[in-house]
């Protein structure tokens, strides 16, 4: 049985689809999401079915509605009694299948354009996810954060009852991938770990840090640095780099930055480091406690 709370989401606005989860279950990344930009989403947990979930898509691609691609999921299923699945179009509808036979807490709901869902859960975790998701995103933060945000709460509620192994966050949207060559705008996976969530989160940051698409329009002078980003700054080329570096001379920057696949964020003519590599590096865990790293 794979015990898990996801939660799923469309952004109609940008046509962003995205599913986050974690468990006490071993990379529940390569169980749970599966998404199409061109038909919806499908998080399957609790005796999880990857290849029902395939069927479920390609049921909406040929323009079957939500209700039949759960039907199509479900159709001469021994297990689905013991099944949770959630599936939502391209429209925003959406529904989902707890099975009689999962395990307590088992729980679900449904918003504007997001679904939660869980079992084996600590009660009231998801009623935790979906009000964090939703004050996430009318507070502006982008679906792939908010997604986050609603993890990190479900965990605070209790999540999974038996504790925590895995995480994972996928966002996909049309050609939003590498190059251009996919639809995988994110895709992040904490297969096992004692920390997931805080590590996915790590992760996120270190994605953003490689999207020159997120650098921010401000720009801050080296020697001008307060003393938190100036200490960040220097765990960071500890971290990557060499600890005996002078943070504060970007010609010893240079190096770090290139080969961390970040020079997109270092202005050496300038002396200058964009913001927004202090507004992600500072929800990196293995940045704020170093020793974590040992």
């Amino acid at each position: 049985m794979i015990a898990t709370f996801t939660i799923a989401a469309l952004d109609p606005e940008t046509n962003t689809l995205g599913i986050a989860s974690a468990s006490n279950y071993l990379a529940i990344g390569s169980l749970v999401p599966h998404i199409s930009v061109t038909a919806g989403l499908v998080a399957s947990q609790s005796m999880a079915n990857p290849r029902a979930s395939r069927q479920a898509l390609d049921c909406l691609e040929d323009g079957h509605s939500v209700e039949q691609a759960l039907d199509v999921y479900l159709s001469h299923d021994t297990y689905a009694d013991f099944r949770q699945v959630a599936i939502m179009n391209l429209d925003g509808d959406a529904v989902i299948h707890s099975g009689s036979q999962c395990i307590p807490a088992v729980e679900s709901t449904q918003g504007k354009h997001f679904i939660c869902l869980g079992n084996m859960l600590v009660e009231g975790t998801v009623a935790a996810m979906a009000s964090r998701y939703e004050a996430s995103r009318a507070g502006g933060r982008p679906m792939a954060e908010a997604l986050l945000d609603a993890l990190l709460a479900a965990q605070d509620a209790g999540g999974d009852k038996r504790g925590k192994l895995s995480a994972c966050l996928r966002v996909s949207r049309k050609d939003a991938g590498y190059m251009a060559t996919s639809d995988s705008l994110i895709d992040l996976r904490v297969d096992a770990s004692p920390a997931p969530i805080a590590e996915l989160r790590h992760c996120y940051a270190v994605n953003q840090l490689y999207n020159s698409a997120c650098m921010s329009p401000e720009w801050l002078e080296l020697p001008a640095l307060q003393d938190k980003e100036r200490l960040l700054l220097e765990r960071f080329a500890t971290l990557y780099g060499d600890s005996g570096v002078n943070v504060m001379e970007p010609g010893h920057l240079t190096g770090i930055f290139t080969q961390q696949n970040i020079p997109h964020l270092l202005d050496t003519s300038s002396a200058r480091i964009n913001q927004a590599f202090f507004a992600h590096i500072e929800s990196m865990p293995l940045l704020r406690n170093p020793s974590s790293s040992q």
